[in-house]
């Protein structure tokens, strides 16, 4: 499963998703999102490769940061970690 936001890897909204889904059984939660708060900016998506890295959510759950939009951060998990049976979303 692919956990990612629009508000940023250590926005603490991501952090809150993270903690109700490790809950469910059998479920390996992969976390990628903008390395910052990219709010508003849903519709817009980088031409080419972005760079990411290694980073971590607010309390210390590994992710990678994308430096783009939150769509970049979606297609870089896809391209690289996927493909995943659900993406969720949120702050």
């Amino acid at each position: 499963m692919l956990v990612t936001n629009d508000d940023g890897v250590d926005a603490p909204g991501i952090d809150a998703l993270v903690t109700g889904l490790s809950g469910l059984d059998g479920v390996e939660i992969v976390v990628v999102a903008p390395a910052e708060n990219q709010s508003g900016t849903a519709m817009n998506l980088t031409d080419g490769d972005v760079a990411a890295g290694s980073a971590t959510t607010a309390s210390g759950v590994a992710a990678t940061a994308v430096d783009g939009f939150p769509a970049d951060a979606v297609r870089w998990a896809l391209a690289n970690d996927g493909p995943f049976d659900l993406v969720v979303s949120g702050s």
